[in-house]
């Protein structure tokens, strides 16, 4: 016979096991799991990564013990040994959290990652899976990370090969096109409130008291603490979330909520359970009327259930503690205030786009390119290559978090597994490597260009002005209006207010064939193929060398529609079909002109050297020579301007072209422009990246600013240094403005080093329309808002408009602009009496208000709006009761 006391222990015991069996494999519908072998860390409890499951044997073992007794049967105390161990590793860990090892009460959260089905999350849900548990096992038994479960929806409700590898519940999927009205993310409020409300399985697998609600896009960088209470949330400050953005919107829905909404969403987000189970109800509800309402639905977009779960959030009082460090979301461009330490998470649903010279290239895919979008259907390959040298940290942080992973993972597709590979059964498609652009087709430094007199002399010049039949890609677009001011920029860059084309030195076999039977092939080409808005032209140059007072022109013939490598030495790639009207002697023409100063003209007048080599020398003049060819046609630098050739900076500014002189100096260092002014990479860096003791070119070097006379004479490379007191100043009595440049093409200005510059690449060009091109470069900080206009000044008083129904647009002095959508500039259109132009949200735009422009005395109530990209139209009316007389 067994005694109660035996029965009870082993009744207990069989308990325990259940729970122990339970961290193997739950059934359908709640949870599956077989921990990967490189993150078991029990051969007791699969899961290792979840607490409760630890304490819950423990408090099962503890029991077991106290019923069985001391001296009770070998059979007992076998059985108990192991969960005896559990119990006493739990109550050190609890000590710990107590106040002692850990110095702080610890009040663990469930990692609650919410995703749907198919290979793009699954991948991303693998990725961070595996990055939660290793900062879960950085921090020990002092980690707040407790258990971790992919909340999935899938069609059916069925089951999926990834739940053999992550704790899983699964939730049928929202029938798409009905039950989610078009909108997929609504799979997340509805998700989280089945998985609360399955009380059953909620408490199998939870035991935490606050849950952390995650997306799959999310790499942890770091441990993360538990700022919630229960009674306020910890979440991330979304920029775009602020209520004032919406209020009207909002105070429809929830009466007062405009003033209390906190900017924040659903995702990432440390909440109290009870808290959650009460907001998870109206966060779905808020979702579904918002999606309902045509006005709303239009209004947010892509991000509507955020403002369902903000203004269920501020309807029920509830209150956030708000933290701009949370996460870090941002692509290649901006965002440079803070480094990425202070961050926790990195959420990446933005695309790190560079080109080969590390320069972030905008709204476009780059050479070297990271985006998730680009494995929609397929995996990331193992060993991602590194991004370029320039690349900032975001770009090496992701693709090592992305490698580390992989490499780690059994059975990543693209390599072979271990002896313990995964269960998964097939194998994923893997997608392209981060580089896009072949390393051999990169864009080429300026010394390949020596071989050409002509790239040498055009390089680094601008504004040309490009107009006529034949202008800016074969439009045949004759009106004035429509003409484009361009930029020949290094690495074969051709920079435009609309955008970015190509341009490359014609072959010499071309250019022998174009200049007819018996022309000299080994002669100087004298023109250059440039690709803009998808056609490329045959632009034949006029240079005349003098005084500055004769024109620079070319003559622009278009050839067909293609696609230039966009490189400065590189081919073009011939168009292998040709429209017959572009084609011969009877192809439209247009003509460009600089329009540049005489004393500019004289600087680009002079001979041109060929540039110095790629790797610069270490010290003295020559190093200044050096990183002078370097930095010429550099830029467009966000809100300042470009470096153009021998000394001239170009800087678009209020209604004219503002001209300046920059020149290197020296910076106390005793040698060139690298010594020791910072800002730059790091002295034991090589050019050629062959890690010799050379400084890295221009790390550090500072520039000399200067307005530019008229009467300025022409010199000669290399650039002196700044001299004594005057630094060359026109006063003579101060040094000029100083600009501190490094080497990664960014510059801080002297006595604002929280003001950075980048260059900038920009998206191509695709749409010349009339009034598009007129306002130069708007996008990088040029504004033209004259007092002396009259439409412009009846704007500046007409109060609050309306864009596509959306109110909150306001016209401010100098050239404000404020939006929904954030703030902008905005401006007049020379020649255009009709016309305004306004820049936000990172697109131009042009407002035609049409007649009424010119009716005095009639109070402006409406406009049409044009975007320059793609030439769709909305229309603009003033707010109802907004407008002052």
């Amino acid at each position: 016979m067994v005694s109660g006391r035996t029965f009870v222990a082993l009744l207990l015991a069989a308990l325990m096991a259940a729970v122990l069996t339970s961290s193997v494999l739950f059934t359908r519908g709640s949870l599956q799991h077989a921990e990967s072998a490189h993150i078991v860390e029990s051969t007791i409890v699969a899961r290792g990564d979840s607490r409760q499951l630890y304490n819950s044997a423990a408090r099962v073992a503890a029991a077991a013990a106290a019923a069985a007794g001391e001296g009770e049967g070998g059979m007992a105390e076998s059985a108990l040994e192991s969960a005896l161990e559990l119990a006493t590793a739990s109550a050190v860990a609890s000590a710990r959290g107590a106040g002692g090892e850990c110095g702080r009460t610890l009040r663990p959260y469930h990692v609650l990652i919410t995703s749907s089905s198919g290979v793009y999350q699954a991948w991303q849900t693998r990725v961070m899976y595996y990055h939660v548990v290793k900062q879960k096992r950085a921090e020990g038994t002092c980690s707040e990370i407790g258990g971790i479960t992919r909340l999935l929806t899938m069609p059916g409700g069925r089951a999926d090969d990834l739940m053999m590898a992550i704790p899983t519940y699964v939730v049928r999927e929202l029938l798409p096109g009905r039950e989610d009205h078009g909108f997929v993310v609504m799979n997340r409020p509805h998700s989280v409130k089945a998985f609360v409300e399955d009380r059953v399985a909620f408490a199998r697998l939870v035991s935490e008291e606050y849950i952390m609600i995650a997306e799959t896009d999310h790499v942890w960088l770091r441990p993360l603490r538990n700022l919630a209470t229960p009674t306020e949330p910890y979440a991330f400050h979304f920029g775009y979330m602020e209520a004032h953005f919406r209020a009207p919107l909002v105070e429809r829905f929830c009466a007062g909520a405009s003033k209390t909404m906190d900017p924040v969403g659903p995702s990432p987000l440390v909440i109290h359970i009870e808290q959650l189970r009460a907001l998870v109800g109206p966060w779905l509800a808020m979702s579904h009327r918002l999606k309902m309402d045509a006005d709303a639905d239009q209004q947010l977009g892509w991000v509507l259930e955020m403002w369902g779960y903000a203004i269920a959030a501020a309807c029920a009082g509830v209150k956030h503690t708000v933290s701009a460090e949370f996460q870090f979301e941002g692509g290649s461009i901006g965002s440079h205030e803070r480094r990425m330490e202070v961050f926790r998470i990195f959420h990446y649903t933005y695309g790190i786009e560079y080109s080969v010279s590390g320069v972030p290239m905008e709204l476009q895919v780059g050479h070297w390119s990271l985006d998730k979008r680009h494995y929609g259907g397929s995996y990331p390959p193992r060993g991602l290559s590194a991004p370029p040298r320039c690349a900032e940290e975001r770009a090496r942080l992701l693709s090592g978090a992305f490698n580390e992973a992989s490499a780690q993972i059994d059975g990543w597709p693209g390599g072979a597994p271990d002896a313990s590979a995964s269960r998964l059964r097939g194998r994923a498609a893997v997608g392209p490597d981060t580089w896009r652009v072949r390393p051999e087709d990169a864009p080429l430094p300026t010394s390949a260009l020596a071989s050409s007199e002509l790239a040498r002399r055009v390089l680094g010049t601008g504004p040309w002005r490009w107009s006529g039949p034949g202008c800016c890609g074969g439009h045949g677009r004759s009106e004035e209006a429509s003409a484009v001011s361009i930029f020949f920029m290094r690495d074969g860059l051709v920079y435009s207010e609309i955008g970015s084309g190509a341009w490359a030195v014609e072959p010499a076999a071309r250019a022998a064939r174009a200049a007819g039977a018996g022309a000299d092939a080994d002669a100087q080409p004298l023109a250059l193929l440039v690709t803009f808005v998808g056609v490329t032209s045959r632009l034949t140059f006029q240079l005349p060398d003098g005084d500055g007072s004769a024109a620079w022109t070319f003559e622009a013939v278009p050839l067909g529609h293609g696609a230039s490598t966009g490189f400065g030495a590189g081919p073009v790639v011939a168009p292998e079909r040709r429209h017959h009207a572009l084609a011969g002697d009877t192809a439209p023409r247009g003509r460009g002109e600089l329009q540049a100063p005489r004393g500019v003209l004289r600087r680009w007048a002079a001979p041109v050297p060929p540039p110095p080599a790629d790797v610069g020398p270490a010290r003295g003049e020559a190093e200044q020579r050096h990183h002078g060819a370097r930095l010429e046609g550099s830029g467009f630098f966000r809100t300042w301007g470009c470096l153009l050739r021998a000394g001239v900076a170009w800087r678009g500014r209020y209604a004219s072209d503002v001209w300046q002189l920059w020149q290197l100096a020296h910076d106390g260092g005793g040698g060139g422009g690298g010594g020791g002014a910072g800002g730059g990479a790091g002295s034991g860096e090589s050019g050629d990246g062959s890690g010799g003791a050379r400084r890295e070119w221009g790390s550090g070097v500072v520039l000399r600013v200067r307005p530019l006379a008229d009467s300025e004479h022409v010199p000669t490379l290399p650039y002196a240094p700044a001299r004594g007191g005057d630094g060359g100043s026109a006063s003579g009595t101060q040094l000029p403005p100083s600009l501190v440049f490094s080497s990664c093409w960014a510059f801080t200005e002297e006595g604002k080093p929280a003001r950075r510059h980048e260059w900038l690449i920009p998206k191509p060009a695709q749409q010349v329309m009339p009034g598009c091109a007129a306002a130069e470069l708007p996008r990088l900080g040029r504004f033209l808002n004259l007092p002396a206009d009259a439409l412009a000044q009846r704007l500046l008083a007409s109060g609050t408009w309306a864009w596509a129904g959306v109110e909150g647009m306001r016209f401010l002095a100098e050239g404000v602009l404020v939006t929904p959508w954030g703030s902008g500039l905005w401006g007049v259109v020379p020649g255009q009496p009709r016309l305004i132009w306004a820049s936000f949200a990172q697109q131009l735009h042009m407002l035609n208000f049409g007649a009424q422009a010119a009716a005095e005395g009639v109070p402006l109530a409406r406009f049409q709006s044009t975007r320059c990209s793609d030439g769709e139209t909305v229309q603009g009316s003033i707010a109802t009761g907004k407008q002052r007389r």
